[in-house]
């Protein structure tokens, strides 16, 4: 039994598991193969395994990639199973635990499944410290991001959580096919507005927008109105640039 650390300060501590197909190290040793991957926060759909995400959450850390295999004996036998995690292109580095991480334009130049495995890393590490991304890409900040901070030559215009400055529990817009204006006539109780081709609707003091949809929902329905699609709050491009 042997476990070897070279990225971070932890305390080890030995610990059984059942050998089942429901783990990485289960599953090789079961099926006498091998599992490369590159991000086990991303696998397949269906895969019969899944990651045990609680070393992470403990230490501070993001599994990413994984070489898992089994020792076998020359007849065939299992003696265990080796797992390598996160190659590093430097051996001799170690991770730290930096309380803050300043990251500009990240995305940049990423193709769109790297951008989805950097923003994974994003949403793992929000715990551990803070992260602060200059970009402008807004919708990927939407994504990642729970506090916004807009700047213009140097100067704070406007800073908020993102669900209060995307109103994500503040407004409800409707899309429907036909007359918007007939729409909100049936919904004149909820004071409607026409924006473009939606109506939007202000969530009431206290009032969610899942408490709105269920209120209005079966007022338009029953009037027969044809449901396009139903959203809460808006873009932080929109919300920014009005």
């Amino acid at each position: 039994k042997v476990a070897q650390n070279e990225s971070i300060e932890f305390g080890w501590s030995e610990f059984t598991m059942p050998v089942s197909q429901r783990s990485m190290a289960g599953y090789v040793a079961l099926n006498r193969t091998t599992l490369n991957i590159a991000d086990v926060y991303e696998l397949p759909p269906g895969s019969p395994y899944g990651l045990d995400k609680s070393f992470d959450e403990a230490a501070g850390y993001r599994t990413m990639s994984m070489l898992c295999t089994p020792l076998l004996t020359p007849d065939g036998d299992v003696l265990g199973v080796i797992q390598l995690i996160n190659k590093k292109r430097d051996p001799s580095s170690r991770l730290g635990s930096p309380e803050l991480v300043l990251l500009d334009e990240p995305t940049a130049g990423l193709d769109p499944d790297q951008v989805k495995r950097l923003r994974s890393l994003f949403v793992s590490q929000n715990k551990n410290c803070t992260l602060v991304i200059s970009s402008h890409v807004l919708a990927e900040l939407e994504q990642s991001c729970d506090y916004v901070v807009r700047m213009d030559a140097g100067r704070c215009v406007r800073a908020g959580a993102m669900d209060q400055v995307t109103e994500r529990r503040g407004m409800v817009r409707v899309q429907i096919q036909g007359e918007l204006q007939d729409a909100a006539q049936l919904l004149t109780a909820f004071a409607p507005k026409v924006q473009g081709d939606e109506l939007i609707l202000r969530c009431p003091v206290g009032v969610g927008p899942e408490e709105l949809n269920a209120q209005i929902l079966p007022i338009l329905l029953a009037a027969g109105v044809k449901l396009l699609q139903i959203r809460t709050g808006q873009s932080l491009e929109a919300a920014l640039l009005k």
